[in-house]
């Protein structure tokens, strides 16, 4: 779901041309990754807005799961949405 709303937002808001999706992992983590080359995101929009949940959801659904939710990126020069959960409970 976090990387559904990831890759929507990106199309959707950030005018992206192109998408990274990386899933990395092993025994002990799970890493996400979605990497935009859109508008990017101001400080403001990290919150999140009002009327739109994107973000939201997607640090509640990170916080259920026990993961880390970082959203870097700067007017201009795209947007990287990337959670990590460790596996080792």
């Amino acid at each position: 779901m976090i990387a559904r709303e990831a890759i929507t937002n990106a199309l959707r808001h950030a005018r992206a041309r192109h998408l990274t999706v990386r899933l990395d992992g092993d025994s002990r983590r799970l890493h996400l990754s979605v990497a935009d080359d859109g508008v990017g995101i101001t400080e403001d929009q990290k919150a999140g807005s009002p009327g739109h949940l994107g973000l939201v959801g997607m640090r509640e659904r990170a916080g259920a799961v026990g993961a880390d939710l970082q959203v870097t990126g700067r007017a201009g020069q795209g947007t990287t949405v990337e959670m990590v959960v460790g596996l080792d409970r």
